[in-house]
């Protein structure tokens, strides 16, 4: 029997810094039923009481489809930041 998965585009934002980061996800389920994954905080490492967890874009036939939305957004708001 094949295990269904749902693909997904994220973001999380640091409610006091102002900090984002952009992720994608596949996960067993719906997206609501995935709502306590909040990333996977290699590199950045907020307080977890302060982060809010957005669902930008899902129901992505495949994951390497919600990569290429996860990173045109990186780059988006790359270039927007390097702007000022």
């Amino acid at each position: 029997m094949e295990v269904t998965k749902t693909h997904y585009v994220y973001r999380i934002d640091d409610i006091k810094t102002g900090q984002f980061y952009i992720g994608s996800r596949s996960c067993i389920g719906s997206v609501d039923e995935d709502a306590s994954y909040m990333g996977s905080m290699r590199a950045w490492k907020p307080i977890k009481e302060n982060l809010k967890k957005t669902i930008l874009k899902s129901n992505f036939s495949t994951r390497e489809e919600a990569i290429q939305i996860e990173v045109m957004l990186i780059k988006e708001n790359i270039v927007h930041k390097s702007q000022y």
